[in-house]
């Protein structure tokens, strides 16, 4: 199981632990993550182009075995003639623009597409990895029945899902096990936007959900582990994945992250009923919407 580097805070910083008008990371803070990342051989970054000046920040690292996942987001190309150019002029622009090289390219908001435009965007993606843009293909989803509009119809490499102490709906997915065959498998919001590793006061619309925050934090406290360290090690003990993207505000954040990541190991077992009325707690579109 490998560390991802999370970039959504490079180019502007986002999520609970966000500061407000802050134009994301300096060239002297990728200089030091550079430095970090290349000691504890952390090679691997996601990325997106939603991502506000991302790759361009990307660029700047001097990640020696830099290994890049970005996602696009197609809903708004896909059904146009010429979708395959439109798509090809994008990578060009990253990868001959920045001198990115790209490991894989996922199909970011990937439950706006139907069927046929999930099938159609995949299919295109294949055809660009044949002609070496990049080294794989996957999707990001949000839920896992998204995964039946592709499933067994065409091929992808690597999956990207929501996974966390609160968020457990992948973990029942019918058909992890055959998935887990043919298709990497990275784990984002590990720490629900900082919602269960950090002490800030909660957005006024998950105020709602105070009991069960602190239901998690109260089992942490009484055995002694560290918010971010439980966070971690409730999905490094899961032998399916494959990456794990962790997020970070500043580099001490990132330092802390990957002392704990590979601390000794702990058993995190906390279970909560997260049920679907429970919707709004562990998926952060909903959270300004309200």
């Amino acid at each position: 199981m490998k560390l991802v580097l999370g970039t959504s805070n490079f180019g502007a910083f986002y999520g609970l632990g966000a500061k407000i008008n802050r134009g994301g990371f300096a060239l002297s803070q990728l200089n030091i993550i550079s430095k970090i990342s290349n000691r504890n051989r952390i090679n691997y970054i996601d990325t997106s182009f939603n991502y506000k000046n991302s790759h361009k920040k990307i660029s700047q690292l001097n990640i020696i075995k830099k290994k890049i996942i970005t996602k696009i987001s197609v809903k708004k190309i896909v059904n146009k003639k010429n979708f395959k150019k439109i798509l090809k002029a994008k990578l060009v622009y990253v990868t001959n623009g920045f001198n990115l090289k790209l490991y894989a390219l996922l199909l970011h908001d990937f439950y706006l597409l139907n069927k046929k435009e999930s099938i159609k965007a995949l299919k295109i993606l294949s055809e660009l990895k044949n002609e070496k843009f990049f080294s794989n293909t996957g999707i990001s989803i949000y839920n896992p029945d998204e995964i039946y509009k592709v499933w067994g119809l065409v091929d992808f490499d690597i999956i990207q899902v929501p996974l966390n102490v609160f968020d457990t709906r992948f973990e029942k997915f019918k058909y992890l096990k055959k998935l887990k065959k043919t298709v990497k498998i990275i784990a984002r919001s590990c720490f629900l936007q900082g919602l269960l590793s950090m002490n800030k006061p909660l957005p006024k619309n998950l105020k709602i959900y105070k009991s069960k925050i602190m239901m998690w934090k109260s089992w942490c406290d009484k055995r002694n582990i560290d918010y971010v360290k439980a966070c971690i090690h409730f999905l490094k003990n899961k032998k399916y994945l494959d990456f794990i993207i962790v997020g970070f505000d500043n580099t001490d954040q990132l330092l802390d992250i990957i002392k704990k990541f590979y601390s000794k190991k702990s058993i995190i077992n906390f279970n909560i009923n997260i049920t679907k009325k429970d919707q709004l707690l562990i998926d952060p579109r909903l959270w300004k919407k309200k």
